[in-house]
C-alpha cells in the first residue's frame, strides 16, 4: 500500500513539473522606427491590473538586433481596452563599438474586446548609447503607431497565435 501511495506521488509530482508554462508569448516590435523582436512571456492582465515579467531579444537576422534583455510591465485599464506597457532594455551585443541602453512607456490601444495585436500606439522614452570611458549621448524619443504588440507562436514569430 505504502509503495503505491510512493509511485502516485511521484508521477504526480512528474506531471506537475513538467507541464508547460500557461504564459503565452508576447512580442513587442518598433516596426518604423526598426529594432529587433522582443519577446515577453505573459499574459494581459485583468481590468486594472499591472503584471511584470523579463523580456527577451529573439535573435533574427535584422540589423538592429542587438540581442538584449529587459524587464516590462503591463498595466490594463478599466474604461478602454487599453495598454500601459513600460520597459527597460539593455543590449548585450554593441551597436558597433557603443553600448546601448532604453527605457520608455506606450499606450497600446487593443480591439475593441481587449484582443491583441495592437491597433495603435504612442510611446515616449530615453536612450544612452556610448563607449566604455568615454561620454555618452543622451537621446529622447516620441513615436506613434510604431510599437506593434502581438501573440507569438511556439517559435515566437509575431502575428501568431500561441
Amino acid at each position: 500500500m505504502l509503495k503505491s501511495i510512493f509511485f502516485i506521488t511521484v508521477a504526480f509530482a512528474l506531471v506537475v513539473v513538467s507541464a508547460p508554462n500557461a504564459r503565452a508569448g508576447v512580442c513587442f516590435k518598433y516596426t518604423k522606427s526598426g529594432g529587433g523582436v522582443t519577446v515577453g512571456q505573459v499574459d494581459l492582465p485583468a481590468p486594472n491590473k499591472c503584471v511584470t515579467f523579463a523580456l527577451y531579444e529573439q535573435v533574427t537576422n535584422a540589423p538592429f538586433t542587438l540581442l538584449g534583455a529587459g524587464t516590462g510591465s503591463l498595466c490594463t485599464s478599466t474604461n478602454s481596452p487599453m495598454v500601459i506597457f513600460h520597459y527597460t532594455y539593455d543590449a548585450c551585443r554593441p551597436l558597433g563599438r557603443e553600448s546601448y541602453f532604453e527605457s520608455g512607456t506606450c499606450r497600446l490601444g487593443l480591439d475593441r474586446n481587449g484582443n491583441l495585436p495592437s491597433q495603435f500606439s504612442r510611446c515616449r522614452g530615453t536612450f544612452l548609447m556610448g563607449r566604455p570611458g568615454q561620454v555618452g549621448r543622451v537621446g529622447n524619443f516620441a513615436n506613434q503607431d510604431d510599437l506593434v504588440m502581438t501573440k507569438c507562436d511556439r517559435d515566437r514569430k509575431p502575428g501568431k497565435a500561441a
